[in-house]
């Protein structure tokens, strides 16, 4: 006699159904990954270097938040179709570029060298051009 668990153990979805939900899966896991993170380093955790989200940690606690929201967004737009799967993806990747960026002190020196001169002599503020008839 089978058991009245197994009797319900399967369900049949069109394969395409069945991705968009295992990657819809995989994305809100993902997020709950990544937002656990930043709750952790909101609230003064140290990240391993080993963790797979240590990069998080160039930012400040403010921009943490804004990165939460904008998952959190990401999330919520694919969820109703708005986007694809992908762009959590774009968005975590932008994220970490912006904290590479961060963390080179080249990038750094080179923001700060530009803050510190200003506008350059020879800029120019752009007017609309003045179309003849």
């Amino acid at each position: 006699m089978q058991s009245r668990k197994y009797e319900q153990a399967f369900a049949l979805l069109p394969r395409d159904q069945a991705a968009e939900m295992t990657s819809q899966l995989r994305g809100a896991q993902q997020v709950l990954d990544i937002l656990h993170a930043i709750d952790r380093v909101r609230s003064g955790v140290r990240l391993d270097p080993a963790d797979e989200f240590e990069w998080i940690t160039a930012f400040e606690s403010a921009d943490l938040k804004l990165m939460a929201d904008e998952l959190f967004a990401t999330y919520a737009r694919i969820r109703t179709g708005e986007v694809p799967v992908d762009e959590l993806d774009a968005v975590i990747h932008e994220w970490q570029e912006s904290a590479w960026a961060v963390r080179s002190p080249g990038l750094r020196a080179a923001f700060g060298a530009a803050a510190d001169e200003g506008a350059a002599a020879d800029e120019m503020v752009l007017t609309e051009p003045v179309v003849s008839e």
